[in-house]
C-alpha cells in the first residue's frame, strides 16, 4: 500500500487513464474511450509515458523522481 492508501495497480490504472487513452467508434456510433496497456507499448511510447508519468509527479508534488543511474548522461 502507498501513501493515501492507494496501491501500485490503483496508481498504474489512474496513470493509464491520464496518459493512454484513446477512443473507439462502435458499429452504432456511439464513442467509447479505453486506454492502452502498458505492455503495448514500444520502447519509444514507454519513454514518452514515463517522461508524462514523472512530470505529472513533479507537478503533484513538488518533487522530482530521479532517472535511474542508467539513463543519466
Amino acid at each position: 500500500m502507498l501513501e493515501g492508501g492507494l496501491t501500485k495497480d490503483m496508481v498504474h490504472e489512474m496513470l493509464k487513464r491520464n496518459f493512454l487513452p484513446f477512443e473507439i467508434t462502435t458499429p452504432s456510433g456511439k464513442i467509447v474511450t479505453l486506454y492502452r496497456s502498458t505492455k503495448s507499448l514500444s520502447t519509444k511510447e514507454m519513454g514518452e509515458f514515463i517522461d508524462a508519468c514523472r512530470g505529472y509527479y513533479l507537478a503533484e508534488t513538488g518533487e522530482e523522481i530521479p532517472l535511474p543511474q542508467y539513463m543519466k548522461e
